[in-house]
Order: C-alpha cells, then sequence, then structure tokens
C-alpha cells in the first residue's frame, strides 16, 4: 500500500510543476496497470528538455515487493546521475498506462499472446 500512498503522492507534487527547460534533467517514470488497479509493469526514462537521453527496459512487478519496487525505483534514479549534471532526486512525471487499452511492453509477456505472429503460437 505504500506504494499506491507515494504514487498519488507525488502525482499531486508534480502538477504544479512548469514545463519543463530546454537544459534541464528530469526523470519520468511509466506504470503499466492491469484492471483492478493492479502494477503489472513499470519503466523509465531520463530526458533533457524534450530530448529522450536513457529508457530503462520495462520490467514485471508482479513477484516484486514493496520494498523491492522501492529499491528498483532508488536504483533507477542513482543510475541517471551518472548522465545527469544536476542530482535526479525524483520522478516528475508518473505516467498511467492502462493494458486495456495497449500492450505489455516486456517483451514475451503471456497478455501480449494474442498479438503474437501465428507461426509463432
Amino acid at each position: 500500500m505504500l506504494w499506491v500512498w507515494t504514487h498519488l503522492a507525488s502525482q499531486d507534487a508534480q502538477s504544479s510543476l512548469g514545463p519543463p527547460s530546454a537544459e534541464s534533467y528530469y526523470a519520468i517514470l511509466y506504470c503499466y496497470w492491469l484492471e483492478g488497479s493492479i502494477l503489472h509493469a513499470l519503466s523509465a526514462e531520463l530526458r533533457r528538455g524534450n530530448q529522450r537521453l536513457i529508457s530503462t527496459r520495462p520490467l514485471h512487478c508482479s513477484m516484486l515487493t514493496g520494498q523491492a519496487l522501492q529499491l528498483h525505483l532508488q536504483s533507477l534514479l542513482e543510475s541517471f546521475n551518472h548522465y545527469s549534471t544536476t542530482p535526479i532526486r525524483g520522478f516528475r512525471d508518473i505516467v498511467d498506462v492502462s493494458l486495456a487499452d495497449s500492450p505489455c511492453p516486456v517483451a514475451g509477456c503471456a497478455l501480449n499472446l494474442n498479438s503474437l505472429p501465428e507461426e509463432l503460437l
């Protein structure tokens, strides 16, 4: 439940920020949700202005505990600091993606079996 509370609190905090400057570095978190508000996967990216510098591979979250998820997010932010001239302490934006509307971004995910070519089924 801590993840959900942190997620909602971050969204409220982010809404007061203006658009990023062309030289500012910031991180974006993508959360892929199943029906019933179940976090299925996440990915992140580091941007400088409107330019994407780094994207992480999407990660399935089903087997992660809340603590493991927090450690993963913290390590993502720490790794982004190696590519930024300013400290990245949190995610500027959190983008929620419903998997009811789009496929799972994790390659080989069972949710995407319907979208595989027939010769692979």
